[in-house]
């Protein structure tokens, strides 16, 4: 038996030359090791040692549990938080029954799937059109909907899709008829009606369930939220002066991909505070599609914001609402050419492709063009070139794929 007993120097050497094999021959991809916590705080530590009081404050603002309160929600609509409108939304969002051709609803193009958008370059309800859909999770908290900012309340903004040609396609009258054909509909408007202040009262006319359908559409959207990620815990521990605890929450990679996000890269100019967006509106250079007709961006939407007749300034005549922000953009925001609002980055991973018409198709290409700030719309871009390393740019994607958290509908139930 004792030719049986094994050789252990032989079988050491046989997995040396294996395992080196291995490494040799295996296919180009990067392995990583899990690295003890002491051992991986030490190397983490420089990165952020020298991180200045701007760099601190800026990453403490992306808080959102801690900077919630700031985060006011738009009181222009009367139906907020009223569980028949939130219920009645729901079912407006998602009713095809809605459209010309009975086959389009909201959801068509903002998917709950999909982090409340649809992944297409440019949606398509009826017809295509010209503009990528945004996810709708962080709507609620927006000044101003759409890309280009022509709406500045969420419920305004969820009537235009149904009377556009391209997208549902109604008229007034077939609204009308579609909602009055629906028995559940028309207990719900009569319910709501009752709730209506005197001043919608007297904007509205004959057109009281138009109104009624927009602010419970918006009522339904104010519902939608989104749970802590770990860019927020982070956040929060440095801010609780748990360091050691914070540099485990990202890899080396990702870490390194937020060091360049708040600093070199200064992408937390324009993405700041817990939405990741200023919730402005910026030229940053996008190609424009060949067939587009309107891609001047703000300098359109603001001057169809201020002859709109129900925006919040219009319909505040009794001061009841704050509508600083619209008032102060209206004035003072530069009417730049080209320039389009800021998204949210919240979820980014999820809402491909980018800007306000598709014509980016990854996070990695979105990188890219920042790097290379290469104009190609028409008016001044803002951007200009950030002369990153190739390991910079994959490191940056690295974190920008971490932006990520589960959509949660609040307060619906």
């Amino acid at each position: 038996m004792n030719n049986l007993k094994p050789n252990w120097s032989k079988f050491t050497c046989l997995i040396c030359i294996t395992l080196f094999a291995a490494i040799i021959f295996q296919s180009p991809k990067i392995v990583q090791f899990k690295i003890p916590n002491e051992i991986d705080a030490e190397i983490k530590m420089p990165m952020i040692r020298n991180w200045n009081s701007m760099t601190l404050l800026n990453l403490k603002s992306i808080q959102f549990e801690a900077q919630k309160e700031n985060q006011k929600i738009k009181q222009n609509n009367p139906f907020s938080k009223n569980k028949i409108a939130m219920q009645l939304g729901k079912l407006l969002f998602f009713d095809a029954k809605l459209s010309k051709n009975e086959k389009v609803s909201c959801s068509t193009c903002h998917n709950p799937n999909n982090d409340w958008s649809d992944g297409r370059r440019q949606s398509s309800g009826l017809f295509k059109v010209i503009r990528n859909a945004p996810s709708l999770t962080q709507s609620k908290y927006q000044d101003f909907q759409t890309w280009d900012g022509r709406r500045d309340s969420l419920w305004s903004q969820s009537l235009e899709p149904l009377f556009n040609e391209l997208e549902h396609g109604l008229d007034l009258k077939t609204f009308e008829e579609k909602i009055q054909q629906n028995k559940q509909y028309i207990a719900n408007f009569s319910a709501l009606e009752n709730l209506l202040q005197p001043l919608f009262k007297s904007k509205m006319r004959n057109q009281k369930h138009i109104f009624i359908a927009g602010f419970s559409l918006g009522a339904f959207l104010e519902t939608l939220s989104f749970s802590e990620m770990k860019l927020d815990i982070f956040s929060r521990l440095i801010d609780e002066k748990q360091v050691l605890k914070a540099l485990n929450v990202f890899t080396f990679q990702e870490l390194h991909g937020l060091d360049l996000f708040l600093n070199k890269g200064q992408c937390i100019r324009c993405h700041s505070g817990p939405l990741l967006s200023d919730k402005s509106f910026h030229n940053i250079g996008v190609e424009e599609l060949p067939s587009a007709t309107n891609e001047a961006g703000w300098i359109i939407g603001s001057e169809i914001l201020s002859n709109f007749p129900y925006n919040c300034t219009k319909l505040n005549q009794d001061r009841k609402f704050d509508c600083t922000r619209t008032d102060f953009l209206l004035t003072h925001q530069p009417q730049q050419v080209g320039a389009f609002k800021t998204p949210s980055l919240r979820n980014s991973k999820f809402t491909s492709p980018y800007m306000h018409n598709g014509q980016i198709k990854s996070l990695e290409d979105i990188v890219t063009h920042y790097d290379n700030a290469i104009s190609k719309s028409r008016g001044e871009s803002e951007i200009v070139p950030l002369h990153f390393t190739q390991k910079e740019k994959e490191d940056l994607v690295s974190f920008l794929k971490t932006l990520n958290s589960k959509t949660i509908i609040e307060e619906l139930n």
